[in-house]
């Protein structure tokens, strides 16, 4: 007798293929999937830092905003013209608008924050702020 170990995702092609835009898919009103980048946060004494996979995306499409403590990235993955003479088999890239936030610190120098956009990868930079407190200090009492 053989023994066969179970895998989890024995069978995942056979869900990808009723269903072609993925198994992560949500539909907005219009139907057509959003999907939310992938992001590495790291952090460092001066800075925190945020990279984001944004392949296919250009760089044009990608808008970062800072409002009351949220850091959003929005953005839109375009899909690619279909062409007569090609015949599309399977689509599992997610294409369409997202949506990612992040709730960011009180630390941080708001207005010093940089990206940078390289090879499909959004790079952040948040620095803190540097705020020195006194290590001994005499408190009155009154």
């Amino acid at each position: 007798m053989t023994l066969a170990r179970w895998n989890p995702l024995w069978g995942i092609d056979d869900v990808f293929s009723r269903n072609p835009t993925g198994l992560l898919a949500k539909y907005a009103g219009d139907s057509s999937p959003e999907w939310s980048p992938l992001a590495d946060i790291t952090e460092t004494e001066e800075a925190f830092h945020i990279k984001a996979e944004l392949p296919g995306v250009k760089k044009e499409d990608v808008d970062v905003s800072l409002s009351n403590g949220v850091l959003t990235l929005k953005g839109e993955r375009k899909t690619e013209e279909e062409t007569k003479d090609e015949k599309q088999h399977r689509i599992e890239r997610f294409h369409g608008t997202f949506t990612r936030r992040f709730d960011l610190p009180d630390n941080i120098e708001a207005s010093a924050i940089t990206a940078e956009y390289v090879d499909g990868v959004l790079n952040l930079s948040i620095p803190k702020t540097i705020k020195k407190t006194p290590e001994t200090m005499k408190v009155d009492i009154h």
